[in-house]
């Protein structure tokens, strides 16, 4: 073991335990060049500086040590190398924050970031642009705010001469429609019949259809497989995402939908899905009623062949058909079994029971029933299957 020079011996450091720690130069250079020689790709830049910071320190305490001053030189390089790209990295983050910001605050904080790389490449002009936002956003709160008040000024106004006229249901809908609970607003003015509720009925129901869509417009780029997405007034389950286009299916229809207790055929005779009344009622009035413009527009035309009955030698259908709202069939259970588990009602499926005059049908509690029930059984399901094309739903219209 080396001597320690008794120079060397009085200097020390204190940890973070705040124990004295006595090094050598020698120690000191030693441990300088460990932090030095940490590769930059696998730290950040700002501990990546720290950590040079700290060797420089070492290194000017340690001047004594044969080679300190060339490697102090080396290390003064690598720290404004380091100090540059800490700053680019800062600059590129701030750049992100600006990108995605979305509200007042965000944009505060972007200018905040490019704030701290004052002079550097374009941060002041960035940093400005940010500010810009930020007050931008936030005049229009102000404004918002006033407008929200008025609006409860003259609703109370309203309010008033409702009550005074014994409808007090009219002010809670007005009020229901002022928090931005529109499709409630519509229900509850169709329920009326007084002063203007029909107008107002027609209102809040198309300003839900908009909020509907612009949600939709967020919410379904975001989904994957497994997913759970509001789309046209229903929940729907992602059995497949490809290409930006869903395949899903309304696995627990609400209980006012038309897709509940419904029947496969309206008539008991040999019929197969291609020429059954469901797989009408579902393309043609449900199509047109319960879907915007824009949704049936964003819908894709599926092309498939419903698959046979192999448990009672029932043979599919061989046509294809082209659809844009159709049901699951036996195969198809199979194929999304570690997506779609069960329902949430006793479903139809569009292969064919023991014989013609049946079809397929999943219970609630996932159990598969390929003997089938009476095509005319109307308490059974359906569970309608669409595939929406992400990138027609961003660039519709409201119809």
């Amino acid at each position: 073991m080396g001597k320690i020079k008794f120079g060397d011996y009085l200097k020390t450091r204190k940890n973070q335990q705040n124990l004295n720690i006595y090094e050598s130069d020698e120690a000191l250079v030693r441990r300088a060049r460990s932090k030095m020689d940490l590769d930059p790709i696998v730290i950040s830049p700002a501990f990546r500086v720290q950590n040079l910071e700290a060797a420089k320190r070492m290194l000017e305490e340690a001047k004594a040590c044969p080679g300190a001053e060339e490697l102090l030189e080396k290390c003064r390089q690598m720290l404004h190398a380091a100090k540059t790209a800490k700053k680019e990295a800062d600059y590129q983050s701030a750049c992100l924050h600006l990108s995605e910001a979305g509200d007042e605050y965000e944009y505060d904080k972007a200018a905040g970031e490019f704030g701290n790389l004052q002079g550097y490449r374009d941060a002041d002009e960035k940093r400005a642009e940010a500010k810009k936002k930020s007050k931008t956003l936030n005049r229009k709160f102000q404004v918002k705010r006033g407008v929200i008040i008025l609006v409860i000024v003259l609703l109370a106004a309203l309010i008033t001469a409702a009550v005074r006229a014994g409808v007090p249901r009219y002010g809670a809908a007005l009020l229901e429609g002022l928090a931005g609970q529109y499709k409630a607003a519509a229900a509850n003015f169709e329920k009326m019949d007084v002063l203007d509720s029909d107008r107002q009925a027609e209102k809040y129901y198309a300003l839900y259809l908009e909020q509907r869509q612009e949600e939709e417009r967020k919410t379904l780029p975001r989904a994957r497989k497994g997913s759970t997405i509001s789309f046209a007034g229903q929940h729907w389950l992602v059995l497949k995402k490809e290409d930006k286009k869903l395949l899903m299916i309304c696995t627990s229809p609400y209980a006012s939908s038309p897709y509940r207790h419904v029947q496969f055929h309206n008539i008991r005779k040999d019929v197969s899905w291609a020429d059954s009344s469901l797989r009408e009622f579902l393309n043609e009035g449900v199509l047109r009623d319960e879907f915007t413009e824009a949704e049936r527009d964003a819908l894709v035309e599926m092309e498939y062949t419903p698959s046979g009955n192999a448990d009672y030698g029932v043979k599919g259908d061989t046509r294809v058909l082209k659809d844009k709202i159709r049901i699951l069939d036996m195969a198809e259970i199979e194929e999304y079994a570690d997506v779609f588990k069960k329902p949430g009602v006793d479903m139809w499926l569009s292969t064919q029971g023991h014989d013609a005059a049946s079809a397929v049908y999943m219970t609630k509690t996932g159990t598969l029933m390929s003997y089938g029930n009476d095509v005319t059984d109307d308490d059974l399901s359906a569970c309608p299957v669409v595939t929406v094309d992400i990138r027609l739903l961003e660039k519709a219209e409201l119809g």
